[in-house]
């Protein structure tokens, strides 16, 4: 069992805690086992005292651990900077996933609805679709991208964005059904690419990231295209990394819902 004043005073010291002693921390601190004030006087330490790779590495993952996990899927298709923007880019000109546009167009709704816009749902809808459809919420984000300095030619002509010098796709060992995809590994992936940071000093590559072709419930056959990774250079093991991301099986997978719950 876990003495929480020992674990208090170890971080005190500038000793540095194993990952097992953080996820039991976590887990009585959830439990209600260690008092807030505990907490708090060792997130104190941690900060002045700080967390090596590994220590933060196991508080985010026994933090991820302690509540109610969801089996999300990709929302979309596109992670990284400069993909993401150009699938936007998509959406807004009546292109794009059919999962992202429904998603926005449910939270355009709801916002429409909340702000007074419209009288239900059923309106808000009506309005955000229209407004898609129609080209307005184009031009709106157009007139964002000049209010900002930037050029808005560029989200309309070819090579425009930046775009990574090595493409390579991801394809199925085997033939089966996509049974469950780690998103959480697909964003580490991403962040090894060179598209997001660990630590805010880095720098972020725009080109880089990931297309995922592959999606919950889908059969594939083997060979086909699970993802595509773009990349500054060949990423070989990254490659490998992403495949693992995708558990094939033979039984048919549940799409998962777009919106769990709605909170008014």
């Amino acid at each position: 069992m876990l003495d929480p004043r020992a674990f208090l005073r170890a971080k005190r010291d500038g000793r540095a805690h194993a990952p097992a002693e953080i996820a039991a921390f976590v887990s009585a601190y959830m439990r209600g086992e260690i008092a807030d004030y505990q907490v708090s006087a060792w997130l104190m330490a941690a900060f002045l005292r700080g967390l090596d790779e590994s220590e933060t590495d196991a508080l985010t993952r026994a933090l991820i651990d302690s509540g109610r996990v969801f089996d999300w899927g990709p929302l979309g298709r596109a992670a990284g900077n400069a993909l993401e923007v150009r699938e936007s880019v998509d959406l807004l000109r009546g292109k794009g996933p059919a999962d992202a546009r429904e998603l926005t167009l449910e939270l355009a709704a709801a916002m429409l609805r909340h702000a007074g816009a419209a009288n239900d749902t059923t309106g808000a809808r009506e309005l955000a679709t229209k407004a898609l459809d129609q080209g307005a919420a184009w031009q709106s984000f157009v007139a964002m991208v000049e209010a900002q300095g930037g050029d808005p030619g560029s989200l309309e002509r070819a090579g425009g964005l930046p775009a990574a010098p090595v493409k390579a796709p991801v394809t199925a060992g085997r033939a089966g059904v996509v049974t469950e995809i780690d998103t959480f590994g697909l964003g580490e992936i991403v962040v090894a690419l060179g598209g997001g940071r660990t630590a805010k000093e880095q720098e972020v590559d725009p080109r880089v990231g990931l297309v995922v072709h592959a999606r919950l419930g889908d059969t594939v056959a083997l060979g086909d295209i699970l993802a595509e990774v773009h990349s500054a250079a060949e990423a070989l093991e990254l490659s490998a990394r992403t495949a693992e991301c995708f558990r094939l099986g033979d039984g048919p997978a549940r799409s998962p819902e777009l919106v769990l719950e709605r909170i008014d």
